[in-house]
């Protein structure tokens, strides 16, 4: 075998005992595998308690992508926690600071069941490892991300106040333009009868088949049963509904009519639906088809 001959020889062997013991990856003193990518040396790594916010890509074994946060939305943040077993993911990413990028290999078993509280997935293989690509894009302190989410929280809070307000001032100027002057009953409901049924009465536990059509109070329509091609069936004050629904359509009998204002506290409240916006006082045309 010539010179160049063996050097290519000894090159290849290198090359497998560098693949074999997952070459260029070093290991802490808890037997964590890593490989550092980009590093300043100054800039402060996190700590406990720290909010870590990142680009993180774990796959498995055979490079199958498990997550990529760069789909997300929103970035991807993670509390720093203390480690909760020698190599987890936490210890990794206390090695980080801002601008910082690593691999890191951890044992697939150790991840799923000790820090994701999972069952290993059937398709990943036991004694395998996952690879976790980070990238730390910012790092706030504990008191500095408590502080803004307390910030956060207070001006959601301030936010929901001028909505609820502006609920009622919507609520008072509907009943005005349409000139409705029924009192409404004890929850806050509006019930206006339209056409009075003579079938069997609506009564908690029945089942009960209902048209509607239901709108905001600027009139636009966000559902209707003729959408969904049939009545609408539920079992009757089981909470299978909103509230002013159970409330309203238990003062009905099979064949009525009416006309439910449904505030929002006995509708969706502050979470809102679909396209329901929070805080949204709704208004149902009903019929009662059926009671069973």
């Amino acid at each position: 075998m010539n010179k160049l001959g063996l050097k290519l020889f000894v090159l290849a062997i290198l090359a497998a005992f560098w693949a074999c013991s997952g070459g260029g990856y070093k290991k802490t003193s808890n037997g964590l595998e890593y490989m550092i990518h980009a590093q300043d040396k100054d800039a402060p790594k996190a700590e406990v308690g720290d909010m870590i916010t990142a680009i993180l890509v774990y796959k498995t074994a055979n490079d199958s992508v498990l997550l990529d946060s760069r789909k997300n939305p929103s970035p991807f943040k993670i509390p720093l926690i203390a480690s909760e077993y020698p190599g987890d993911i936490y210890e990794g990413l206390s090695l980080l600071g801002k601008g910082d990028s690593a691999t890191f290999l951890i044992l697939a078993d150790s991840f799923f069941i000790k820090t994701a509280r999972a069952s290993l997935p059937s398709f990943i293989q036991s004694g395998s490892k996952l690879k976790f690509d980070v990238k730390i894009l910012d790092i706030q302190k504990k008191a500095d991300y408590e502080a803004e989410q307390k910030e956060m929280m207070e001006q959601q809070a301030q936010e929901m106040q001028e909505m609820q307000a502006k609920e009622q001032e919507a609520m008072s100027q509907y009943l005005k333009d349409n000139k409705i002057t029924a009192t409404p009953l004890e929850s806050g409901l509006y019930y206006i009868e339209v056409k009075r049924g003579s079938g069997a009465k609506a009564e908690t536990g029945k089942k009960v088949k209902v048209k509607y059509t239901g709108m905001l109070l600027d009139g636009k329509v966000f559902d209707s049963s003729e959408n969904h091609g049939q009545p609408f069936e539920f079992n009757l004050g089981t909470g299978e509904v909103i509230p002013g629904w159970d409330e309203g359509i238990s003062k009905m009998k099979a064949g009525g009519k009416a006309k439910l204002i449904i505030p929002s506290n006995l509708g969706y409240g502050s979470r809102g639906m679909g396209n329901i916006p929070p805080y949204s006082t709704l208004v149902f045309e009903v019929e009662l088809v059926e009671v069973n």
